[in-house]
């Protein structure tokens, strides 16, 4: 035993600033709790470009194909709990795919919390939600891994001292009188970022925001000055008397029927209008008349300046490639590249929810099965992006030997080629041929110099 002191305990704190169960980091009000969840809801819902960059996002993440990989391969019992997860996978009350699709909130929003409820695997024909399965083993396997709206969650639990996050109030949509309280360890939460262990992470639109603030706002003035453009402003003219503080009740009506005039004209209530004459019959102003006022005034084009919000926030979604294209410049070159990077920033976010997956769903999986941990299967994705079959190739010739060719080397090759994996007595069958031909190659070449000699 050592008779240095270990330290066990830490004495700083992550730095997570709040109070209350609230998350006081954000400098900018509008983005701080339910209010950040609205404007994310609004940016993702309302913008064109930022719907755009989010479906390429979203939709790239849920084709992600997962597989389950056992912890010691070759082991009965590893590749049999390996199966077992394929099989909880592929029995929950919803398809594991929406589960997967849902984890993509995160990206919106910045975190994704769900909460896990099991079930009793007896059997397709038990009434029981708790207890109906496709499988009869009695083992325990997910019910459903449920998401719980980012909206809807009212406050945090976290330890003052340590940091560490219990669980989380949600609110109740229908019934406001009551707070659901969900603790961490019936819970898998998934966030883009773990800084000062915030549980709220950090959504990608967050730096894209005063792109959008401005953008928004553009388009909005774009569109009034193209309206009283193209439509003009109406403007009824009155006499004096009636625009004065001393008008008569007559006069003042008259005013308000003129008001109300413009207001349903300007929104196409009215066809046509009857007012007195402009001159009276001895050829005086009478004081009313109506004009059309033209917003003749120089306009500048917002389009440009539009554009260039539009490819900053591209440019925070990874996702320039969309605006390729849009524009008279741009090469197959930079497409690659872009569309590269696009690809290496999603395979960061499938990380995070494999990890999320093999450090608390599967692990919580096992424990109530009772497996030894030294069985606990992996989760992981297969990789998104295609691969250059040629490049592949080159690759390969030049390694040579240094990379033993196996099965499950030539089968990893096969599945960035994208083309079908070989099964064992495949790879027998050629492994066979292979010896036979290097065989008859052996004996041609030790016969050959006895043939010279004769000669």
């Amino acid at each position: 035993m050592s008779s240095e002191r270990t330290e066990t305990t830490p004495i700083g704190v992550p730095g997570l600033d709040h109070s209350g169960g609230l998350i006081r980091e954000e400098l900018n009000p509008n983005l701080k709790g339910g209010r950040a969840m609205a404007v994310y809801e609004e940016m993702s819902e309302n913008d064109a470009t930022i719907g755009a960059g989010l479906y390429s996002i979203e939709g790239f993440l849920r084709r992600l194909v997962g597989d389950v990989e056992p912890s010691i391969e070759g082991d009965a019992t590893a590749e049999a709990e390996a199966e077992f997860v394929e099989s909880c996978m592929n029995d929950m009350s919803r398809p594991w795919g929406e589960f997967i699709a849902d984890t993509t909130l995160m990206l919106r929003y910045g975190f994704s919390i769900h909460e896990t409820y099991y079930k009793i695997r007896r059997g397709p024909h038990s009434k029981s939600k708790r207890f109906k399965s496709r499988f009869s083993d009695n083992r325990v396997g997910w019910g459903d891994i449920a998401t719980r709206a980012q909206k809807s969650i009212d406050r945090w639990d976290i330890d003052p001292h340590t940091g560490e996050i219990y669980g989380c109030y949600q609110r109740n949509p229908v019934d406001h009188s009551v707070d659901i309280y969900l603790p961490m360890d019936r819970c898998v939460l998934f966030r883009t970022s773990a800084y000062k262990n915030s549980p709220e992470g950090r959504s990608v639109l967050r730096p894209a925001f005063r792109a959008w603030y401005f953008k928004k706002r553009l388009e909005e003035v774009e569109a009034i000055g193209l309206n009283r453009s193209l439509v003009n402003t109406l403007v009824y003219e009155l006499p004096p008397r009636f625009m004065s503080a001393n008008a008569t009740a007559e006069e003042k009506a008259v005013r308000a029927g003129a008001e109300r005039t413009v207001s349903l004209l300007s929104k196409d209530r009215l066809t046509g209008l009857v007012i007195p004459a402009e001159l009276d019959t001895q050829g005086k102003p009478t004081g009313y008349k109506v004009r059309l006022l033209n917003a003749s005034a120089t306009q500048l084009s917002t389009d440009p300046v539009i554009r260039r919000y539009d490819v900053r926030i591209l440019q925070v979604l990874a996702a320039e490639f969309l605006a390729l294209g849009t524009e008279k410049t741009g090469s197959f070159a930079m497409a690659v590249e872009k569309n590269t990077n696009f690809v290496r920033s999603l395979e960061r976010f499938a990380d995070i929810v494999a990890a999320q997956i093999n450090t608390v769903l599967i692990p919580e999986l096992m424990k109530r099965n009772g497996v030894d941990e030294k069985y606990w299967p992996r989760f992981c994705f297969k990789p998104i992006d295609k691969v250059d079959v040629a490049a592949l190739g080159l690759f390969m010739s030049q390694v040579g030997d240094h990379v033993q060719h196996t099965l499950k080397t030539e089968n990893a090759l096969r599945e960035r080629a994208q083309l079908p994996p070989l099964s064992e007595e495949e790879w027998a069958e050629l492994e066979a041929k292979a010896e036979e031909a290097a065989a008859a190659e052996l004996e041609a070449a030790t016969k050959q110099p006895a043939t010279m000699k004769n000669e």
